[in-house]
């Protein structure tokens, strides 16, 4: 790739958008992502606030159709786990990943966000059945669920789960919840899905003969209870992912987007705002302002 042409880490809603405005550009943005495309949005049960829906769509069917349109578009993607980015005055971001490294004057930084640390007291040879994101789970059929946590995003896993026949149990240590009235309704109304109030998880081991895997609780009493499951999904909360951002960046960090070469959005820059539209919109203005710097740089340069 040519040192001008932008790495954008990340290929949810935000990294897709800003590769497809760059191309219209008639720009040749690399985007590496470790994993499949879609970003959170795989996770939706169903999005209702994105224009153009107007009885709302699964999340991994408006992933579906984003993707499509990228490819349309010739976005390239390469599939490699971003390990570091430094900054070096001569080469520009220099961008390690686990299979190359590559530098380049620009990078789109949309990397979302990563789960909250799981407990420690976790069996090792349970950790395959143990997840933070529901997307993996969703072509399971009439299996055992035990969701942690009381958020939206608790409630809208356990939603997405009930589609599949699943029986999904929430467990939330307090009493008032987090997330939307709406989802919480909906929740309540579905008779796949029950809710223990109270419930601090101490353990999760190995199973018993009916199950893979037993929860040790500490219920509302105090009392110790156990829950068999087939699998365990914590939704607690989710934190910025840029732990690869080297030192050389963060001290400069302020100074390389003042001066239009290092751009953070979607998710990883926007709190807990964390909509697929905010995401979209974050894209498509970080292209449209990198266009507009690399032309005035050209510009300087004639």
């Amino acid at each position: 790739m040519k040192p001008d042409e932008p790495i954008i880490i990340g290929c949810g809603p935000a990294g897709m958008a800003c590769a497809i405005q760059l191309r219209r550009y008639g720009m040749s943005p690399l985007v590496l992502e470790q994993r499949r495309p879609g970003g959170l949005l795989l996770n939706a049960n169903f999005v209702e606030n994105y224009p153009g829906f107007p009885y709302g769509i699964p999340g991994p069917k408006l992933v579906y159709r984003m993707w499509r349109q990228a490819r349309h578009w010739g976005v390239h993607v390469v599939r490699e786990q971003v390990q570091r980015v430094e900054w070096d005055q001569g080469r520009g971001f220099v961008v390690i990943s686990d299979r190359a490294t590559r530098s380049s004057e620009y990078l789109v930084v949309a990397s979302g966000t990563v789960a909250q640390s799981l407990p420690e007291r976790i069996q090792p040879k349970v950790r395959h059945r143990v997840y933070t994101e529901v997307w993996p789970l969703l072509k399971k059929r009439r299996q055992r669920v035990v969701i942690v946590g009381a958020g939206d995003a608790a409630f809208d896993y356990a939603l997405n789960l009930t589609k599949g026949g699943n029986f999904v149990t929430i467990l939330q240590r307090k009493e008032s919840v987090k997330c939307l009235s709406l989802l919480l309704e909906r929740a309540q109304q579905d008779p796949l899905i029950s809710r223990w109030v109270g419930f601090t998880v101490r353990e999760v081991r190995d199973g018993r003969p009916d199950a893979p895997l037993v929860v040790e609780m500490e219920g509302p009493d105090g009392k110790p209870t156990t829950l068999a499951a087939e699998y365990v999904l914590f939704a607690i909360g989710r934190v910025l992912n840029l732990g690869f951002l080297g030192e050389s960046v963060l001290e400069q960090q302020a100074t390389l987007v003042a001066q239009g070469r290092l751009y953070l959005i979607g998710d990883v820059a926007n709190g807990r705002l964390r909509q697929t539209a905010i995401a979209v919109g974050d894209g498509l203005r970080a292209a449209m302002q990198l266009y507009a710097r690399m032309l005035y740089e050209d510009c300087c340069e004639d």
